[in-house]
């Protein structure tokens, strides 16, 4: 039997007045099959023991990308910043070091006043949270999403290199742009030129 029907049929005995109909448990089935069946598991009894109603596909995969976090040890925002506060070298996930890059690095933290701190705080714990928003969005995407959006990005990749041998403008408006940019490169010459 499928993972995935096993966690609904458990799902459906934890929740059982949800009504689930065979386009649910296809939808279910189609949307949560790349996730690994220990980590579906998982993610379900999790909802389950902190949810009163039937779960969500975008609960679930939700559920199995905090359950990911946990296992690869990404520090609470808090927690991170403590980190490059004691100036470390080399911190317990990449993600620190990348938010504390964003914002010039540790050279340019350590050279920073104590009055900026406050500052360099606000904007890690922001840098910080917008990583970890991002690694869970590209947990959680559904693989033919994903895959649309590469192929999206690859044919955008081809036009505008198309658009560049061309000399055609790639985005639309660029031609209304340039010229109101000449006309008002234009204008400021006529009027040093008077």
């Amino acid at each position: 039997m499928n993972a995935t029907l096993q966690i609904l049929e458990m799902l459906s005995a934890a929740y059982p007045r949800q009504v689930i109909t065979e386009a649910t448990i296809d939808a279910y089935m189609v949307t949560l099959q790349d996730v690994p069946p220990e980590l579906l598991k998982a993610a379900a009894l999790k909802h389950v023991t902190e949810s009163k109603w039937f779960p969500t596909v975008a609960e679930l995969r939700g559920a199995a990308s905090a359950l990911i976090a946990q296992v690869d040890g990404v520090p609470l925002p808090h927690a991170a910043w403590m980190e490059v506060k004691r100036l470390r070298r080399e911190f317990s996930h990449p993600f620190i070091k990348k938010a504390i890059d964003r914002l010039g690095g540790m050279e340019a933290y350590g050279r920073s006043d104590v009055s900026e701190e406050m500052s360099w705080r606000a904007q890690f714990l922001s840098a910080y949270t917008q990583i970890c928003e991002q690694a869970h969005e590209e947990r959680i995407i559904l693989p033919a999403v994903k895959e649309y959006r590469e192929r999206l990005t690859a044919m955008t990749d081809e036009y505008k290199s198309l658009a560049d041998a061309m000399k055609i403008p790639a985005v639309l408006g660029e031609r209304e742009q340039e010229a109101a940019a000449n006309k008002r490169r234009n204008k400021l010459y006529a009027q040093v030129t008077q």
